[in-house]
């Protein structure tokens, strides 16, 4: 046992579902709409009025049999008519601790262009984890077994109203189609999965915890009490740090890998519209973006 404190672990009972939402909202381009869409009238969600009607998929013409599971899979949903929600639910929606991540609009752009769909999708994430924790010269470091590591992404699509065409041939919703598939690739949960299990010794070093500190994370007084034992060892004795501190350190390491996600499929979904003009140019038969939609 190095400098006194006995080993410890811990495990998060039940899992963690953290209630961390990322709502991007990326539009297509103008598309015209021939049909009249299938309402107008709002649900009873708390986003009022303005909004359309939710749509379900047994509503929808009958999607092709490639195309069915992999909907659910995804869990699309549709919503026809109404105001942009990007426009409605004009309050961001931020993963937690992260500022940076506010949900965008591209009509940021070019506010004169009308957008006729867009395409809204939701990561979550749930684990569980094992921990223990020692000195090890001068640092405490924090030893992490992840369990049930999970990321699920749900999406919806909105249009203006309905295509005039074959509803899943139409360019407007197989370009909307396109943003669902960048962010519900398995490559984005496999990503951040390495990265999170990658993060398995957590070195409380002065830098980290610093950083732990301006986030609100660790209390100042704890901080500075592990700096004094780091060059004090003799005084380090059990139950410096208690379970629930190091909890909060293994959640915000999680938040930082998910927000690094987050960030991977943000930048996708602004090339998809970058390359095609949100939907207005075929996607190239070559390159990343193809290499992206292709799974």
């Amino acid at each position: 046992m190095n400098g006194g404190l006995p080993r410890r672990s811990t495990s998060k009972r039940p899992r963690l579902s953290w209630p961390v939402t990322v709502a991007l909202t990326l539009a297509s381009a103008v598309w015209p709409a021939a049909a009249p869409c299938l309402g107008e009238e709002a649900d009873d969600d708390s986003d009022g009025p303005q909004l359309g009607r939710v749509v379900s998929l047994d509503q929808l013409p009958e999607a092709p049999e490639a195309l069915a599971d992999w909907l659910v899979k995804a869990g699309v949903s549709f919503r026809i008519g109404g105001q942009r929600p990007s426009v409605v639910r004009s309050s961001p929606s931020l993963v937690r601790g992260s500022p940076s991540l506010v949900r965008e609009s591209p009509a940021a752009a070019d506010p004169n262009r009308v957008f006729e769909a867009e395409t809204q999708f939701r990561l979550t994430y749930s684990f569980q984890s094992r921990t223990s924790w020692r000195w090890r010269g001068r640092d405490l470091v924090v030893s992490v077994k992840y369990d049930d590591l999970e990321l699920n992404c749900t999406h919806e699509i909105w249009l203006r109203s309905m295509p005039g065409e074959d509803f899943w041939r139409a360019p407007l919703v197989q370009h909307e189609l396109d943003h669902v598939r960048i962010s519900s690739d398995s490559r984005v949960e496999a990503h951040f999965e390495k990265r999170v299990r990658a993060r398995n010794e957590l070195r409380l070093t002065p830098e980290f915890l610093d950083r732990l500190v301006a986030a609100g994370v660790v209390q100042p007084r704890l901080a500075a009490r592990l700096a004094q034992l780091a060059v004090e060892p003799a005084k380090r004795r059990p139950g410096i740090i208690d379970r629930d501190s190091i909890a909060e350190i293994v959640e915000h390491v999680i938040a930082e890998e998910f927000e690094k996600s987050v960030q991977l499929v943000r930048v996708r979904y602004r090339e998809l519209d970058r390359i095609t003009d949100h939907g207005g140019r075929p996607v190239p038969t070559d390159g990343p973006l193809r290499q992206w939609l292709t799974q």
